[in-house]
Order: C-alpha cells, then structure tokens, then sequence
C-alpha cells in the first residue's frame, strides 16, 4: 500500500464484497477517493501513517498556541489565531472532503503552516541579539546545493505532468473539432510528458480503436492495464481487442472481469462466445 493506491485496490475489493452480498450499492470503480482524508490515510497507509497525519496536526496546534502564550503584540496574536483557524477549517473539511488531494487546497496548507512558523519563531527572537555563527558552518554548501537539486527535480518533474495534461486536453479539444493531425499531435506530446498516466493511454487507445489502428491500441489498452489493472472500460475494450484478434476465450475473460468489476455494463453472449456489445 501507500499514498495515491486507493483506487488501485478499491474496485476489486467492492466486486468481491457485492459478490458474497450482491444488494451492496454499486459505485464506480473510478473512484480514486474516500471523502474523508482520515480514512484514506488509513486504507493507503495504515495506522502508522494515520498516526503520522495526526502527529502533524497535534504539532501544529501545541506549537501554535505555545506560540500565542509568548506574544506580547495583538498583532502578531491576531496572525497566528487566524492562521490556525484556517488551518482548523483544512482539517475539519478533511472529515467530509479531500482537500489534500487538491492542489489549490493542499498548496494554501502549507502556506498557511509556513507562515505560522515564520510569525511565531520570527516573533521569539529577539531584534537586539546578534546570533554569531562559527565559519565554518555559515555557508553550509552542500545542503544549499542538495535543496536545490532536488527542487529542480521536482518543479521539472510537475511540469512536465502538467503541459503533459495540457496537451491532453488539447488533444480533446482538437479531436471535436475535426482536426486529426494536431489531436495526434498532442496526444503523443501528451503521452511523452506523461508516460505513466493511464487516462491518457486510454483515451489514446480509445481513439486508435476507432480508427482501426488495432494494433497501436491493443499496445495502448495492455499499458493502461498495468498502470491501472482494475478499470472496467479498459478490461471491456481489452475484451473488444482480443476478440477482433479471433482470441475468444482471452476475450470472454476480460469480459467477466469487466463484468465483476461493473455489472452496470453488459456484453451479450458472454456464456455462449457470440460476443456483442449492449
């Protein structure tokens, strides 16, 4: 298990668990999240990274109010009361929701965490102290330089995810408009700035099918299988590929995995080998 693994596992958990009690709900087995940050911090990472996460929020508030206990200006009080408020709503809002999930919600978190420890360690330091530092230690190199390589790594790393999503969308974009050639285009950019996001391996694969490029997505849909094993649409139209390949039993195989997973999708003939959609 880890972080982000959730909707590897959920599907396969739900199929099994409405096969023994089939008037359990059906949800789709795209779910990637729980709605509660505290029980997918569990499932993903059990109770030492559940332990973890509430570590994190004890120390956020004994560090906060150990912060207030020594401020003298109400200024600097008023600061760090509404960074913890704000911070107290992000946790509150963790029982219903996943704002750690969310990038515009998870980026405020940790500004609203820095700026606490800014405001209150800044605010123990005296002005009228000169701290003295030895030589030595006054340019310590090599952490700077580790910092800021891993920094690099990493801005580049979410880049490239990004403009990988960007052209992605592009690719949509251009694709309902008729223009082929530039979707292709920025499909394949996509894929090459995002080679482990399975969406886009399926939406490419999707389009190719549709094409009659076998071939490039039957590569396209066995990819997305290893990145993403348990999503129906893929397995269905896995099962689509291998019986255009005249492999019906692979084909009747995915079908029922498919089936397991969703039983809201169907295929006719499944007991039979008379394979058509509905």
């Amino acid at each position: 298990m880890g972080p982000g693994v959730f909707k590897l596992h959920y599907p396969i958990y739900q199929a099994n668990l409405r096969t023994f009690s089939p008037g359990i709900p059906f949800f789709s087995s795209q779910e990637s999240r729980v709605h509660n940050e505290y029980l997918q911090t569990l499932a993903e990472t059990g109770i030492i990274g559940t332990a973890a996460f509430l570590w994190l929020a004890i120390c956020i508030f004994y560090f906060g109010l150990k912060y207030l206990s020594y401020l003298k200006k109400p200024k600097q009080k008023g600061i760090i009361i509404g960074l913890l408020a704000a911070i107290s709503a992000i946790f509150l809002d963790s029982i219903f929701a996943f704002p750690f999930h969310l990038t515009s919600h998870a980026t405020l978190f940790w500004l609203f965490l820095g700026m606490l420890v800014v405001v209150g360690e800044g605010a123990g330091v005296s002005e009228n102290v000169k701290i003295k530092h030895k030589p030595g230690k006054q340019r310590p190199w090599e952490l700077i330089i580790g910092a800021w390589t891993i920094s690099v790594i990493l801005i580049v790393l979410i880049l490239r995810s990004f403009f990988g999503t960007f052209h992605y969308k592009q690719a949509i974009i251009y694709g309902n408009q008729g223009m082929d050639e530039a979707a292709m285009e920025n499909y394949l950019r996509a894929i090459r700035l995002s080679p482990f996001d399975p969406e886009i391996h399926f939406t490419w694969g999707y389009v190719c099918l549709n094409n009659n490029n076998v071939e490039e997505a039957f590569k396209q849909f066995q990819l997305v299988e290893k990145l993403y094993p348990y999503s129906e649409d893929n397995l269905l139209n896995l099962g689509f590929v291998y019986n255009l390949r005249k492999m019906p039993e692979k084909a009747i195989d995915y079908f029922k995995r498919a089936l397991l997973l969703n039983p809201n999708i169907g295929v006719k003939g499944v007991a039979t080998g008379d394979l058509t959609p509905f």
